[in-house]
């Protein structure tokens, strides 16, 4: 999924890094401050829903663009509720992830008064 996920945003973003433990989220991705993350809501040790609302309140610029298998309208529904700027499913990455990233980093470009 890695290379997938690569291959498709590389032209376009940088890439900081891959974390595999939600417990290590926290002290490797805050520190970098990105603009958009992406998360899987399936980490070990911590779920990233869990972690969906911390990381809107430690990098409220920060947008995060859910990545998962879970395709139920109740995990897309409760990711939104937490914070979530979009929710694309795995399966769907190749045609909707790299829309999803760019419309995340537009929502954080000031606007022009």
């Amino acid at each position: 999924m890695r290379e997938a996920i690569s291959s498709i945003l590389a032209p376009e973003c940088e890439l900081l890094g891959w974390v595999d433990d939600g417990h290590k989220v926290l002290e490797t991705v805050v520190p970098a401050r990105p603009e958009v993350i992406l998360l899987d809501i399936s980490l070990p040790g911590l779920s990233g829903m869990s972690l969906l609302p911390e990381l809107r309140s430690l990098l409220p610029k920060a947008a995060v663009v859910i990545l998962t298998n879970h395709s139920s309208v109740e995990y897309r529904e409760e990711a939104f509720r937490r914070g979530a700027a979009d929710y694309v499913l795995k399966n769907q990455a190749h045609s909707a992830l790299l829309p999803a990233v760019r419309q995340a980093a537009r929502r954080l470009l000031p606007t022009a008064s």
